[in-house]
């Protein structure tokens, strides 16, 4: 009889590949002292700095960017970019993984593994490729290895949120795909099975914020991304947030970003 060693199950359960797509790779060149006000796109968005350097503003946080640095945005996040007189140069790569959790904040910028730094240039060598199943095949693999090293939650478990933290992220994504980010206390204890106070520490632990306003950071990062990047119309935009009327969408953009929903979409800035 030969000696068989089973070096993979005969099937992985559904849903074991936590990317779905690559939404988008670029590379941009950002001229000297530049500045802008911004927000990323929805999904998952990591940057490479490639040279240069300079100041970003997000989730609260500021971080001195230099050459060789990988940045992690969540779900349209708002970002402010403040240009010295470095040139920069970073490759962009957009990620549709709606299941993945994001890093935790102390995490979101870090310098890349000579790994990392691999796995990124062969997400640029594969995006060059004719169009096709095997550029496609190729460069979502490459975008996995890359996944791998950036988000290494089954090889350093505590470089990630605590179980408390990756249960509010399960939660919230929930959410994001019912298209619940107004939903109560009471809702997110019935659809999480947890009491009111086991989810505020979840949150807290995960976000550092209270689960409302999480949630409204949320909905208002998701508009700026729905309004800048997608054809949806206010009311649908509005809607897709939990809005049941628009009007109560639109005073609470307003409040929050400093201009309506339609001037926003009209003036949102200059890319970041």
């Amino acid at each position: 009889m030969p000696d068989i060693k089973v070096l993979a199950p005969a099937g992985f359960p559904a849903g074991a590949c936590p990317i779905e797509r690559v939404a988008g790779f670029y590379r941009f060149d950002v001229p000297a002292h530049h500045f802008t006000r911004t927000c990323s796109t929805p999904g998952h968005l990591l940057h490479l700095v490639l040279t240069g350097g300079y100041i970003l503003t997000a989730g609260g946080r500021r971080y001195d960017i230099a050459s060789g640095d990988i940045i992690h945005y969540h779900e349209a996040e708002e970002v402010v970019w403040e240009g010295d007189e470095r040139h920069v140069s970073f490759y962009s790569l957009v990620l549709s993984a709606p299941t993945l959790p994001p890093l935790p904040a102390e995490r979101r910028v870090f310098p890349a593994t000579p790994a990392a730094l691999c796995a990124f240039e062969e997400v640029a060598r594969q995006a060059q490729e004719p169009p096709g199943w095997r550029r496609d095949a190729l460069l979502l693999a490459a975008a996995l290895a890359l996944a791998v090293e950036v988000f290494p939650a089954a090889l350093a478990p505590d470089l990630l949120d605590s179980e408390a933290g990756m249960g509010w992220w399960e939660l919230e994504s929930r959410l994001r795909r019912g298209g619940r980010l107004r939903a109560s206390m009471k809702e997110l204890a019935r659809l999480s099975q947890q009491s009111p106070a086991a989810i505020a520490r979840a949150c807290h632990k995960a976000t550092g914020l209270s689960p409302m306003r999480r949630l409204r950071a949320a909905r208002m990062d998701l508009a700026r991304g729905l309004l800048r990047y997608s054809p949806l119309g206010i009311g649908e935009v509005a809607k897709h947030l939990g809005f049941q009327r628009v009007h109560e969408f639109t005073r609470e953009f307003t409040r929050a970003q400093g201009q309506a929903p339609t001037e926003f979409r009209l003036h949102p800035g200059p890319e970041g």
